[in-house]
């Protein structure tokens, strides 16, 4: 889950808003998720993808 709370969802739904931590977390996540194929808007930043956790 993007956020990883379901009360952020709701305060959402309230009118509330994220702070700006929580928006960069969004945006990787997104970044992470967004499927294949699909065109990234053109005017928004992409972040680079993180980098797999390969710690054993």
């Amino acid at each position: 889950m993007m956020f990883n709370d379901g009360k952020r969802i709701g305060l959402l739904r309230k009118g509330g808003d994220i702070g700006s931590r929580s928006l960069v977390i969004a945006f990787q996540w997104l970044s992470d998720h967004w499927p294949a194929g699909a065109v990234w808007p053109d005017d928004v930043p992409r972040p680079a993808p993180t980098e797999p956790d390969v710690a054993a």
